[in-house]
């Protein structure tokens, strides 16, 4: 918030867990099928500097970008991650990548 109050949005404000799958949004999407087997493998990352952890957000984090206005969209991208990456040094904030297998069978009609 101290960011998107420093360099104003130009779209409504996002954050990566506006992305996510809910709950009750997964088991509406695979209303039609019967879940035989269900696994979640998660593995925490580490990072030694700012760049390997920004660049690691990178891809995730289009719609962040997408927030600012292009002549201050650097600038504002840049504080955001240092910011992220001192709370992550003293370990306020964990990353991790999630993975869910699934195996489904659809049911009948």
């Amino acid at each position: 918030m101290e960011i998107r109050h420093q360099y104003p949005c130009i779209g409504e404000p996002v954050v990566f867990d506006d992305f996510r799958l809910s709950r009750p949004a997964l088991l509406d999407t695979l209303r039609d099928f019967e879940i035989i087997r269900s696994q979640r493998i998660e593995e925490t990352v580490e990072f030694e500097n700012l760049n390997d952890f920004r660049d690691w957000h990178w891809g995730a984090s289009a719609k962040v970008r997408n927030q600012f206005d292009e002549t201050i969209r650097e600038l504002a991208i840049t504080d955001y991650y240092q910011k992220l990456y001192a709370h992550y040094c003293v370990g306020r904030y964990k990353t991790a990548y999630s993975t869910g297998l699934l195996l489904l069978r659809k049911k009948s009609p």
